[in-house]
């Protein structure tokens, strides 16, 4: 059963995602997805939700984050990184996609807790909306593309993955990604599938191992904004 969160902020009707009571909807139905990560810590996260401005660092992230912290985003090869300063903001504005994962560096200092959202339009049909196409190709960060929480297995990309694929979760507490799991024949994604990807949780698919070695998933939205 997917979990999907509740509107904190619209523009024009109030309208809770979580109630299919509901006849009346937003043109512009906007929500937040909110993360907390300790100070000097890693977190993959990325945005289920279209941003009025766009999708760079400075449009999802601005200055939410402390001074000095990185955003890491992977580019099929490699990590481009991008830290954040006193006056200038981020040493590179990277283009992050809803539904492209990235790490999220939160600086030492000041130390404790940081909380950051990511604020934006929920993604449905009206707004060009219904699905959303999940590409991969070799290993590739991303997640579920809508705000709703929902299994792992349940995903189409997880359906349509080869078998020998492999995806990998990025732990917060221990700082270290959980051991990957490999599609099998016969037992499919095993634990990993009744495993619950969070709102906004990253994690990595890898088809290096399999044939082909890339592929494209039209997740279905989830829920039904229609008047």
């Amino acid at each position: 059963m997917k979990r999907i969160f509740a509107l904190s902020v619209i523009i024009g009707f109030v309208v809770s995602l979580a109630s299919s009571q509901e006849n009346v909807r937003s043109l512009n139905t906007v929500t937040a997805h909110r993360h907390t990560v300790k100070a000097g810590e890693l977190i993959l996260v990325a945005s289920t939700v279209d941003h009025k401005r766009g999708s760079t660092l400075e449009d999802i992230l601005g200055d939410q984050l402390p001074v000095n912290s990185a955003v890491f985003v992977w580019n099929g090869t490699g990590y481009e990184t991008a830290t954040r300063a006193a006056f200038f903001g981020w040493s590179e504005n990277i283009l992050v996609p809803r539904g492209k994962a990235f790490f999220v560096q939160v600086a030492a200092s000041p130390p404790g807790d940081v909380t950051f959202a990511l604020t934006g339009e929920v993604p449905e049909a009206h707004n060009g909306g219904g699905t959303t196409t999940v590409s991969v190709a070799g290993i590739s960060a991303t997640t579920y593309p809508y705000p709703a929480e929902i299994e792992f297995g349940a995903t189409k990309s997880a359906q349509d993955a080869p078998v020998n694929a492999s995806v990998f979760f990025w732990n917060v507490s221990t700082q270290s990604y959980d051991a990957p799991t490999t599609k099998a024949v016969f037992s499919g994604w095993g634990d990993a599938e009744t495993r619950v990807i969070e709102v906004g949780e990253g994690y990595f698919l890898d088809l290096t191992a399999s044939t082909p070695d890339n592929m494209s998933s039209d997740e279905v939205e989830p829920y039904d904004l229609s008047m």
